[in-house]
């Protein structure tokens, strides 16, 4: 990191302000990386008439927006933590993000009047309030409200189909769409009515997943494996999306989003996994083993 530093320091000094130096370094991720290849789906393959190779880099859509905004909000607040501690209080982005730490608060967005507000996301129920379900389909929290559970005909009134998200190693369900790479999965549920981020709790565990949708709890059940929550992010795009990203400890193949749901098969998964997706210390090996490669390659082709 420190070599880093200094090559940053270096690199700088050729800008007059911060717009200049974005500009570069995405720019720079524009004309000599994949950053901005946005992998399609099999509808989308179709339609364009291409075939699986074009997925073989790049990332699945909104997936690098979302990291950015994790990226920001995590350095913004080491940033209070050393230099600005009175702030801690404020949430870190005016945006409709929240970044959930297992069942702690939640950062949400600015109101209509611009003031920055803290939302808190739905706690845990303790196991006596989880199984404390009114007659009238009702579940309380411990804030003291109570939301209902929607049956099937409830969901297709609140949500729709309309994904945008590639079922690339996942599927799609009338609740939500969901796809997953070896380190993460990424779901997505459409409501046919705009959503402000009052309308919107979510609940991310270790094991478990719960979201409300004002006040109909529209997906509530157990993950097929564990995972990292702390590293885990839900955002609300257009209104009307709500997606989610789940990070993986470990790279295990799902054959379903939620315990219970339809499951695929996951023997028919195709299990390509980009350079990026190893270490670096993986990932210099592999360039190591490729050079040498090219070079007995080219070594052969001269002897011949």
């Amino acid at each position: 990191m420190t070599n880093f530093n200094e090559i940053m320091h270096v690199a700088i000094r050729g800008f007059t302000n911060i717009e200049q130096l974005l500009e570069a370094f995405f720019g720079f991720l524009c004309t000599q990386t994949d950053f901005y290849h946005t992998q399609l789906s099999d509808q989308d393959l179709s339609r364009f008439g291409l075939d699986k190779s074009v997925n073989l880099k790049g990332f699945k859509p909104d997936h690098m927006r979302m990291l950015l905004m994790n990226i920001y909000e995590k350095n913004l607040q080491a940033y209070r933590e050393r230099h600005q501690p009175y702030l801690l209080a404020q949430p870190v982005t005016p945006k409709d993000i929240s970044s959930i730490k297992g069942t702690g608060s939640s950062r949400m967005p600015v109101s209509k009047d611009n003031k920055i507000t803290t939302k808190k996301v739905v706690a845990n129920a303790t196991e006596d309030e989880a199984n404390a379900v009114k007659s009238d389909g009702a579940i309380k929290t411990d804030e003291g409200k109570a939301y209902r559970i929607s049956n099937a005909s409830n969901v297709e009134e609140l949500l729709s189909t309309d994904y945008t998200i590639t079922t690339w190693n996942g599927a799609r369900t009338k609740r939500y769409c969901w796809s997953q790479t070896f380190t993460d999965v990424t779901v997505e549920l459409v409501s046919r009515e705009p959503l402000a981020s009052k309308d919107v709790k979510v609940n991310i565990s270790k094991t478990s997943l719960e979201l409300i949708i004002k006040g109909h709890v529209v997906l509530n059940g157990t993950f097929p494996h564990v995972v990292n929550s702390s590293e885990s992010t839900w955002s609300i795009e257009d209104k009307r999306r709500i997606m989610l990203s789940l990070d993986k400890p470990s790279e295990i193949w799902w054959d379903c989003l939620i315990v219970g749901d339809e499951k695929i098969d996951v023997t028919q998964i195709e299990s390509v996994k980009r350079l990026d997706e190893f270490t670096e210390p993986e990932q210099s090996e592999m360039i190591k083993l490729m050079r040498q490669h090219r070079v007995k390659q080219q070594h052969n082709q001269l002897q011949l």
